[in-house]
């Protein structure tokens, strides 16, 4: 893969498309209400083929803005912080 390969963009914009590669970052503090939109986070998580890296914290409170749905979607997700940690040591 060469980096001219890499499309950086926002969500919005890959509504419609088919990447390889997905990274949704949620931020701990000043979280929108948008980020966690069943549309939107349908958007974000399904657009890759061959699977997204959702980048937040374990102790990120989903309890009062998040969807039945997407809980547990992030319930099922695997968290890799130990390895990533072990990774960049």
């Amino acid at each position: 893969m060469k980096m001219s390969d890499v499309l950086i963009s926002t969500v919005h914009r890959i509504q419609g498309l088919t990447t390889e590669f997905t990274i949704l970052y949620l931020p701990l503090y000043n979280m929108s209400q948008m980020d966690l939109d069943e549309n939107f986070f349908n958007v974000a998580t399904s657009r890759a083929k061959k699977g997204t890296l959702i980048i937040t914290y374990n102790h990120i409170d989903f309890a009062s803005s998040a969807s039945p749905i997407i809980k547990y979607f992030l319930g099922q997700c695997l968290n890799v912080t130990e390895e990533f940690k072990r990774h960049f040591k």
